[in-house]
């Protein structure tokens, strides 16, 4: 989630392959996507795993206020460095928005039905 202006910030849970990671190379990338209108944006730069301290203390106490009940064993502050927007390649066939969300939300209705599960979307 975004922290600040010019940070995000995750909770390990249970991740100890990306922290490590991190730990030994700090360059990072997150992609968050609308599932449905497939667009979304690319963040880019330096994650800096915490494990203690005030900071870690005010991000711990942010995820338990919003409900969180996991235990949290880091934290991670990216600073972003570089953003840019993630596009799905349907747009390039002259879809529009809505007809890309329209097929998704078919696509995802068709398995919702094959497997009894309820309609995601109204």
């Amino acid at each position: 989630m975004a922290w600040d202006e010019e940070h995000l910030i995750f909770a390990d849970i249970h991740s100890p392959g990306t922290v490590n990671n991190l730990q030994s190379n700090p360059s990072t990338e997150v992609n968050v996507v609308d599932i449905f209108c497939r667009k979304g944006y690319r963040f880019k730069g330096k994650g800096e795993v915490i494990s203690e301290g005030t900071l870690f203390d005010e991000i711990v106490s942010f995820y338990k206020a919003a409900g969180s009940k996991h235990t949290v064993k880091h934290v991670v502050l990216i600073r972003v460095e570089k953003i840019s927007a993630i596009l799905s390649p349907a747009y390039d066939l002259g879809l529009s928005e809505q007809e890309v969300r329209d097929r998704w939300v078919q696509y995802w209705d068709e398995i919702n039905k094959d497997s009894g599960a309820a309609r995601i979307i109204g």
